[in-house]
């Protein structure tokens, strides 16, 4: 799962995640935290391919 504030950032990580091979699951899933304030978005991604590394500057669980 990718997760990320919707600042801009979060658009090339999914096209990251997409160049190393791994598959886009389901709609990216937008919410909005009342108490912090920024919105947040999280788009589930899939790899079946073994021994794939997912990049040096990839971090999917942040």
């Amino acid at each position: 799962m990718l997760r990320d504030v919707d600042n801009g950032e979060f658009r090339p990580r999914v096209a990251e995640a997409a160049s190393f091979g791994w598959s886009l699951h389901g709609y990216p899933y937008p919410t909005y935290d009342i108490n912090s304030q920024p919105a947040i978005c999280c788009q589930a991604v899939t790899n079946q391919v073994l021994g794939r590394q997912c990049g040096l500057s990839m971090n999917l669980f942040r």
